[in-house]
Protein backbone atom coordinates (compact mmCIF):
# COMPACT_ATOMS: atom_id res chain seq x y z
CA UNK A 1 0.00 0.00 0.00
CA UNK A 2 1.67 3.49 -0.66
CA UNK A 3 1.98 6.47 0.86
CA UNK A 4 -0.74 8.52 -1.01
CA UNK A 5 -3.12 5.60 -0.60
CA UNK A 6 -2.68 6.18 3.24
CA UNK A 7 -2.57 9.82 2.94
CA UNK A 8 -5.80 10.07 0.80
CA UNK A 9 -7.67 7.61 3.02
CA UNK A 10 -6.96 9.04 6.24
CA UNK A 11 -8.09 12.19 5.05
CA UNK A 12 -10.91 11.25 3.33
CA UNK A 13 -12.06 8.82 6.60
CA UNK A 14 -11.39 12.59 8.85
CA UNK A 15 -14.04 14.65 6.29
CA UNK A 16 -16.41 11.86 6.73
CA UNK A 17 -16.29 12.24 10.40
CA UNK A 18 -16.05 15.65 10.59
CA UNK A 19 -19.10 15.94 8.27
CA UNK A 20 -21.20 12.92 9.80
CA UNK A 21 -20.39 13.62 13.05
CA UNK A 22 -21.39 17.29 12.33
CA UNK A 23 -24.48 16.98 10.65
CA UNK A 24 -25.54 14.13 13.03
CA UNK A 25 -25.13 16.38 16.14
CA UNK A 26 -26.82 19.31 14.36
CA UNK A 27 -29.71 17.50 13.48
CA UNK A 28 -30.21 15.83 16.84
CA UNK A 29 -29.78 19.11 19.00
CA UNK A 30 -33.11 19.53 18.94
CA UNK A 31 -35.17 16.51 19.94
CA UNK A 32 -31.56 14.87 22.23
CA UNK A 33 -30.15 17.06 25.00
CA UNK A 34 -26.50 15.32 24.44
CA UNK A 35 -26.73 15.06 20.71
CA UNK A 36 -23.09 14.84 20.68
CA UNK A 37 -22.88 11.14 21.99
CA UNK A 38 -24.78 10.36 18.86
CA UNK A 39 -22.85 12.33 16.49
CA UNK A 40 -19.36 11.15 17.19
CA UNK A 41 -20.00 6.90 16.85
CA UNK A 42 -21.78 8.05 13.53
CA UNK A 43 -18.88 10.28 12.54
CA UNK A 44 -16.92 7.42 13.97
CA UNK A 45 -18.62 5.04 11.74
CA UNK A 46 -18.44 6.83 8.63
CA UNK A 47 -14.95 7.44 8.84
CA UNK A 48 -14.09 3.83 8.99
CA UNK A 49 -16.40 2.90 6.46
CA UNK A 50 -14.88 5.46 4.16
CA UNK A 51 -11.05 5.02 5.17
CA UNK A 52 -11.75 1.06 4.52
CA UNK A 53 -13.51 1.63 0.91
CA UNK A 54 -10.45 4.37 -0.11
CA UNK A 55 -7.82 2.51 1.06
CA UNK A 56 -9.02 -1.12 -1.04
CA UNK A 57 -10.48 1.46 -4.07
CA UNK A 58 -8.28 4.20 -4.56
CA UNK A 59 -5.80 3.83 -7.85
CA UNK A 60 -4.31 7.05 -8.10
CA UNK A 61 -4.53 10.51 -8.31
CA UNK A 62 -3.94 10.69 -11.88
CA UNK A 63 -8.10 10.12 -12.81
CA UNK A 64 -11.09 12.42 -12.04
CA UNK A 65 -11.98 10.51 -8.84
CA UNK A 66 -8.88 10.06 -7.99
CA UNK A 67 -8.27 13.97 -7.70
CA UNK A 68 -11.50 13.85 -6.42
CA UNK A 69 -10.34 12.12 -3.55
CA UNK A 70 -7.59 13.81 -3.12
CA UNK A 71 -9.55 17.22 -2.60
CA UNK A 72 -11.96 15.74 -0.29
CA UNK A 73 -8.88 14.63 1.74
CA UNK A 74 -7.31 17.98 1.53
CA UNK A 75 -10.55 19.19 3.27
CA UNK A 76 -10.29 16.97 6.23
CA UNK A 77 -6.72 17.77 6.66
CA UNK A 78 -7.22 21.58 6.13
CA UNK A 79 -9.78 21.90 8.74
CA UNK A 80 -7.73 19.99 11.11
CA UNK A 81 -4.77 22.18 10.71
CA UNK A 82 -6.93 25.39 11.14
CA UNK A 83 -8.34 23.61 14.64
CA UNK A 84 -4.86 23.22 16.01
CA UNK A 85 -3.40 26.61 15.11
CA UNK A 86 -6.64 28.08 16.88
CA UNK A 87 -5.35 25.87 19.89
CA UNK A 88 -1.91 26.41 19.69
CA UNK A 89 -2.13 30.40 18.74
CA UNK A 90 -3.41 32.62 21.64
CA UNK A 91 -5.90 34.96 20.07
CA UNK A 92 -7.30 33.23 17.04
CA UNK A 93 -11.08 32.07 18.12
CA UNK A 94 -12.32 28.85 16.11
CA UNK A 95 -14.46 29.94 13.77
CA UNK A 96 -16.77 27.42 12.24
CA UNK A 97 -17.20 29.12 8.68
CA UNK A 98 -13.50 30.41 8.67
CA UNK A 99 -12.57 26.64 9.11
CA UNK A 100 -14.80 25.23 6.37
CA UNK A 101 -14.08 27.76 3.94
CA UNK A 102 -10.69 27.42 4.39
CA UNK A 103 -11.10 23.68 4.10
CA UNK A 104 -12.89 24.91 1.12
CA UNK A 105 -10.22 26.53 -0.94
CA UNK A 106 -7.43 23.94 0.00
CA UNK A 107 -9.52 21.08 -1.67
CA UNK A 108 -10.74 23.17 -4.81
CA UNK A 109 -6.64 24.00 -4.97
CA UNK A 110 -5.59 20.71 -4.58
CA UNK A 111 -8.65 19.37 -7.09
CA UNK A 112 -7.41 21.95 -9.67
CA UNK A 113 -3.57 21.78 -9.47
CA UNK A 114 -3.39 18.05 -9.72
CA UNK A 115 -6.24 18.21 -12.88
CA UNK A 116 -3.63 20.58 -14.30
CA UNK A 117 -0.85 18.23 -13.43
CA UNK A 118 -2.65 15.51 -15.17
CA UNK A 119 -3.64 17.54 -18.88
CA UNK A 120 -0.31 18.85 -18.93
CA UNK A 121 1.48 15.25 -18.90
CA UNK A 122 3.11 15.61 -15.28
CA UNK A 123 2.01 12.42 -13.93
CA UNK A 124 0.57 12.20 -10.93
CA UNK A 125 0.99 8.98 -8.49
Amino acid sequence: MSATRIAVALGAGLSAFLVVGALTTELLAGTIAFSALVGLPAGALAAFVVFALVSARFDGIGRPAGRAGAAIAGFGYAVLAYAALAYVAAGIAFDVHRAVGLAAVVAAAIHGWLAVRARSGGRPS
